[in-house]
């Protein structure tokens, strides 16, 4: 009969203990890493898909963002560092696309009273729009920032017709600019139309005028 010290067996049952936890945890890390690389996987293809439909939209000739905006968005792509063919030309595209539209803003004089006040115009309706259609909170903000540089003030008042009869026009209760941005921001309520734009003699926005929508 084999005798077999007490020290003995427990090396051996720990020798046999730690065996079989090994054996229990090699699946369930195998188990984990497929996990991992399918989480990834799903992941990336989703980013994928969403910056296809970003580039698209950069690409459309309705796209109402302003040119800074949309230069961001391709910016934002790009540092996805994403590989699809698909995604690269279109990159491609977009680059391009923007390229000439800076180009052209370039070109576009802003000198005259008229010209700019239509340049400004332009670039405030931009703006609204993109505040209220704004997909976070910190992209409302930075918007906001940029477009109180339109203006004299962030005090600047805002005045939104409600009716008009005979050439006479009823106010809906005085607000502010910094005030009207903020609540397109809380609310992303299509923005009211504008009407008029009153310029101060540096070429800033001193008062705007809206017409409720």
């Amino acid at each position: 009969m084999i005798k077999i010290s007490v020290r003995t067996f427990n090396r051996f049952a720990l020798f046999l203990l730690f065996g079989l936890l090994i054996s229990t945890a090699l699946p369930a890390c195998k188990a984990k890493e497929k996990a991992a690389e399918k989480e990834a996987a799903a992941l990336l293809a989703k980013q994928t898909e969403q910056a296809k439909k970003d580039l698209i939209a950069l690409l459309s000739d309705n796209n109402q963002k302003s040119l800074e905006e949309k230069e961001r968005d391709l910016q934002a792509i790009k540092d996805l560092g994403l590989t699809d063919p698909e995604v690269l030309k279109l990159i491609e595209k977009a680059e391009a696309k923007l390229a000439a539209e800076r180009e052209a803003l370039r070109n576009t004089p802003v000198n005259n009273g008229n010209t700019e006040r239509e340049a400004k115009q332009r670039a405030l309706g931009s703006a609204l729009s993109a505040i209220a259609g704004a997909r976070s909170v910190e992209e409302a903000n930075r918007k906001i920032s940029e477009t109180l540089k339109l203006f004299s003030s962030p005090d600047a008042p805002v005045l939104i017709v409600i009716a008009e009869e005979n050439g006479q026009k009823d106010f809906d209760r005085p607000t502010t600019i910094r005030k009207y941005l903020e609540y397109l921001k809380d609310t992303g309520n299509a923005p009211d139309a504008l009407s008029h734009l009153t310029m101060d003699g540096a070429g800033l926005i001193a008062e705007v005028e809206l017409i409720k929508r």
